[in-house]
């Protein structure tokens, strides 16, 4: 019996960067299913289609030479490419090729309006826009206001997100990224922001570190057991957030690989997620769990047959906010609501699947997280992440420019 790729991944995770760990995994795991994504994006009931580790890090050696052939080798270290393209695995395949090729990426969320996008362009120096070719109008939009404000700008229309993952065609040589991880571990990998809730948007630059530290700290659990993420170990589950922002990054960026999870997405979009795509990969997707915002959540309760899917699947991760009782009273008819839990800074942290889904408001984070609960007034308490002893400061966030 062939080892499972978390063998691999976590044998080699301590020395290899990411770019040339999924390089290998590809060779030593080639058939194991990594993404799996919708037959045909208008015809849903089609079914899923799954997409090997070979073929995504095909893929993204393709985009690595496209970029390398359009635009040369970063001419100044970590160079930022702002990428704008509706909500598929494109996002991902642009950012590990651009970082192979000294290249860092810029994403946005895809509710950002154009001033945010030129905000962030202007805070990272960043004078190369890339962007699929399509219809998609609210993606055409902003991509056609950044060319009309940004001077001295390159634009370049990228292949499609099928060209990449294309069976046929040539042999694409790997695109090799040859540094050790201890030489790349604070040298910047891509690029999200904040939330802006507090002000303007500003840049999150990951390190490989922060890609780095995020699985290990799950893998330095005494007992990983009632973690979700371990509750979903060799599953497929659903990932309903946007891909360009961290809380559609991370799952991908080693969580994946760290717990031989499928990952699967729902049909394309230029715009936020809708409970009509979520039912959709609901029904047709056959996800064991689903990580997504509360946002859609009034709009599936609204609708008694979106409701009486979510049977569908074990677990509803939220991430982002918390869940409205009123909706969670409902959802929890059918499945469970349990939470993700993280920042972009920190990154997602170990949390618990409560054994009883009545206590879907609660969150308990792993007791290997050094954490407290302080009181503020009765009877609020704040959650404060403390130090360990022998660090600085906790292990993701010493790693944050």
């Amino acid at each position: 019996m062939s080892l499972p790729v978390s063998h691999y991944f976590l044998q080699r995770w301590g020395t290899t960067p990411l770019p040339r760990l999924i390089d290998e995994l590809a060779e030593l795991c080639p058939n194991q299913p990594m993404v799996s994504l919708p037959r045909d994006n208008g015809r849903p009931a089609e079914g899923y289609r799954d997409y090997s580790i070979n073929e995504f890090a095909r893929a993204v050696n393709r985009a690595a030479w496209w970029i390398e052939q359009q635009l040369g080798r970063a001419p100044t270290r970590w160079a930022t490419l702002h990428y704008v393209a509706p909500q598929d695995l494109s996002y991902f395949i642009i950012t590990l090729a651009a970082v192979k090729t000294g290249y860092k990426t810029l994403t946005c969320h895809p509710s950002a309006d154009v001033d945010t996008h030129l905000s962030l362009m202007e805070h990272t120096d960043c004078h190369r826009l890339l962007y699929p070719p399509g219809s998609n109008t609210s993606v055409m939009h902003k991509v056609n206001a950044i060319r009309s404000f940004k001077e001295g700008l390159t634009a370049l229309v990228t292949p499609t997100l099928a060209d990449w993952l294309a069976p046929e065609g040539p042999p694409t040589p790997v695109y090799a990224f040859l540094p050790a991880l201890a030489d790349v571990l604070h040298d910047p990998f891509t690029v999200v922001h904040s939330s802006a809730s507090t002000g303007p948007a500003k840049p999150i630059v990951f390190t490989h570190a922060t890609i780095y530290l995020q699985p290990l700290g799950f893998q330095k659990l005494r007992d990983p057991s009632p973690v979700n993420y371990e509750q979903w170990r060799g599953r497929r589950v659903g990932v309903l957030t946007p891909l360009s922002i961290a809380a559609g990054l991370f799952p991908f960026l080693g969580m994946s690989f760290c717990f031989d999870i499928t990952l699967v997405l729902p049909a394309v979009t230029g715009g936020p997620m809708s409970a009509t795509l979520m039912d959709q990969l609901l029904q047709h997707g056959d996800v064991f769990a689903c990580i997504l915002g509360p946002k859609t959540l009034p709009e599936t309760c609204a609708n008694p047959a979106y409701t009486a899917n979510l049977r569908r699947v074990r677990h509803l991760a939220i991430v982002g906010a918390p869940c409205q009782p009123y909706l969670a009273s409902q959802i929890t008819r059918y499945t469970q609501i349990t939470h993700i839990y993280g920042s972009s800074e920190s990154g997602t942290l170990p949390a618990e699947v409560l054994p009883d889904p009545a206590d879907w408001a609660y969150l308990k984070l792993s007791p290997d997280v050094p954490h407290e609960f302080r009181p503020v007034c009765e009877p609020y308490h704040e959650l404060v992440l403390l130090r360990r002893p022998y660090a600085p400061r906790p292990a993701r966030l010493r790693h944050v420019p």
